[in-house]
């Protein structure tokens, strides 16, 4: 999170000193670095030995429950990807902030509320019904970007935290989730299909989606965002609807 909520602010900032072109470049080298430094960090560790037993099969994962749960994630993903990947341009054109070292610091804004979300998000899964929360995650997402787009000011920057906030903060309660519902021992590849084709998914459909309503005419992303925001209200009462499952205790995320 602290990662992501950096990069636009330090974006900008290096391509105020050297062309974009080379501020990427530059990016991309420390991105080589950093996958250099894992590497040789990683060099002589040894991989957890596999439980014993019979490995989960694609037919003993996909069942009713974990379709469910991979559409509500799907729709969320779309709803909230669709306006993240807008945003820039809705600041720019609907907004007003020049391209810059303002726009960079007002995304950073978006993004850095994940910071404390994450934590927070992950301490609430063990303590209150994950539905519930996957329901407050996304009618909170929906009700912070419509007072977004109606507000200016410091207000509007409050908003756009507390979307930042609701938007980027439900990885661990995706992981969570995931974990409840899957079939023992066969969390990571009930995760591969929820978080790959749910919310990876959604991801890549949901800037399509947008663009799609806008068309190559900026002054109707407000009502791309606005469908996108009612698709967020759709998901949050859909979450309700999902099968109750029993709290499982010492389940790891992964395995």
């Amino acid at each position: 999170s602290i990662g992501r909520a950096s990069f636009p602010t330090l974006f900008l900032g290096l391509a105020f000193f050297m062309s974009q072109g080379d501020a990427l470049l530059l990016l991309a080298a420390a991105g080589g670095v950093a996958a250099l430094l894992i590497g040789i960090g990683l060099r002589g560790t040894t991989a957890k030995k596999e439980r014993s037993g019979k490995k989960a099969s694609v037919n003993d994962v996909v069942n009713l429950s974990i379709i469910l749960l991979t559409a509500v994630f799907f729709v969320k993903s779309v709803a909230s990807q669709g306006m993240v990947a807008w945003i820039p341009t809705f600041l720019t054109y609907t907004k007003g902030v020049q391209i810059g070292a303002t726009l960079g610091i007002v995304i950073t804004i978006m993004y850095s509320s994940a910071i404390i979300g994450q934590p927070l998000f992950g301490v609430l899964v063990d303590r209150v019904d994950k539905r519930l929360l996957l329901f407050i995650s996304s009618i909170g997402t929906a009700l912070a970007m419509f007072g977004y787009m109606h507000t200016s000011g410091v207000t509007e920057l409050v908003l756009l935290s507390l979307f930042g906030f609701f938007t980027f903060s439900g990885f661990p309660l995706t992981m969570s989730l995931v974990s409840d519902y899957a079939p023992k021992g066969a969390s990571s590849l009930t995760n591969s299909i929820v978080w790959g084709f749910g919310n990876s998914g959604g991801m890549i459909l949901g800037p399509i989606i947008a663009g799609a309503i806008i068309l190559n005419n900026y002054s109707r992303i407000p009502i791309s965002f606005n469908v996108l925001i009612i698709l967020s209200i759709i998901v949050g009462f859909a979450a309700l609807a999902l099968p109750r499952m029993g709290r499982k205790t010492g389940m790891p995320l992964f395995g």
